[in-house]
């Protein structure tokens, strides 16, 4: 029986994801791996005897992994729609001067940097990133569920 997936495990994962960056999940075992585009070329890489033990190691997995068929992609940073969340974000706010706030900084050219400016003029950082880490675990819970994936919020298991 597959082990439970710590969601914490996957919003970690999930948080902070490169343009070019895909993370795996071997549901049996919960094993999660980051992968560039850059590991692609593994696919095709010959292992021979001057090949250091650890990238050996590394080919093997990324075959595994992209060859494979037991292990599951997370969703992307596309599939994160970090816009939705800083407007529920504002939404919930009861401050209706930050609320105010945020909204013109989201409405304004380079909205993404002018809007985390904005968290930190008005010194409510830690409530986004708290409000975002909630988000990140509604999405890994609706992955994990649609893949029927075991999983706890509990990180003992």
């Amino acid at each position: 029986m597959p082990l439970p997936v710590f969601t914490g495990d996957l919003v970690q994962a999930l948080d902070g994801l490169e343009d070019d960056q895909t993370v795996y999940l071997d549901p049996r075992t919960g094993a999660i791996v980051r992968l560039s585009s850059e590991d692609e070329s593994y696919l095709s890489f010959e292992v021979d005897d001057e090949t250091p033990g650890w990238q050996a190691e590394h080919v093997d997995l990324v075959r595994d992994i992209l060859r494979g068929h037991r292990w599951l992609a997370l969703p992307s940073q596309f599939d994160v729609d970090e816009l939705s969340v800083m407007k529920r974000f504002i939404a919930d706010m009861m401050n209706n001067i930050n609320k105010q706030k945020l909204k013109v900084e989201l409405g304004r050219e380079m909205a993404y940097s002018r809007f985390h400016a904005a968290l930190r003029q008005l010194r409510i950082e830690d409530e986004w990133e708290s409000f975002r880490a909630e988000s990140l675990v509604e999405v890994a819970v609706a992955w994990l569920r649609a893949n029927r994936v075991p999983y706890t919020t509990d990180s003992d298991g």
